[in-house]
């Protein structure tokens, strides 16, 4: 997180969690479960609206899930349009790049993130809510270093 302190470095950073999530899990759930627990305390320190998020994980998670054969979401569309990629029959999963909003859904929610479209901040009755349920809030003042540079030395005596 001590690279996304911004809303658009947030914002794109949970997209690509969701679709890096997808790749490695083989599960559309666990790619919108991870990163929506991960990064809501992030979204309400900056004080915007956790339905970016939603949005974000939709389009990294949902979305990027037929894409990915040996997920549980490209395994459905695979045997529903009864392609058989046993065999050698790779030129089935020619359907993967004609899934138009598969692709471009993610790119056009990073390219809203950075021009800062459509990205509500909290209102105060969200913010309200998030105060009575306790909801976590990150503490965006903590930085954990990244590498050994940037990593306190200890004292030498």
């Amino acid at each position: 997180m001590t690279k996304g302190r911004s809303f658009a470095g947030v914002q794109t950073t949970a997209v690509s969690t969701s679709i890096a999530t997808n790749l490695v899990a083989g599960d559309p759930y666990l790619s919108i479960a991870l990163p929506g627990r991960m990064y809501a305390p992030v979204y309400r320190a900056l004080g915007y609206s956790t339905l970016n998020l939603s949005r974000g994980i939709e389009e990294g998670g949902t979305l990027v899930s037929p894409l990915v054969p040996w997920n549980a979401g490209g395994a459905f569309v695979i045997s529903a349009l009864g392609l058989g990629i046993g065999q050698g029959n790779v030129e089935n999963l020619l359907y993967i790049p004609l899934a138009i909003a598969c692709w471009l859904s993610p790119m056009i929610g990073i390219a809203y993130a950075q021009l800062g479209l459509f990205s509500p901040k909290a209102s105060d009755e969200e913010r309200l809510r998030w105060q009575e349920t306790g909801e976590a809030i990150a503490d965006l003042d903590i930085v954990v270093p990244i590498n050994e540079e940037e990593a306190p030395r200890p004292a030498v005596g």
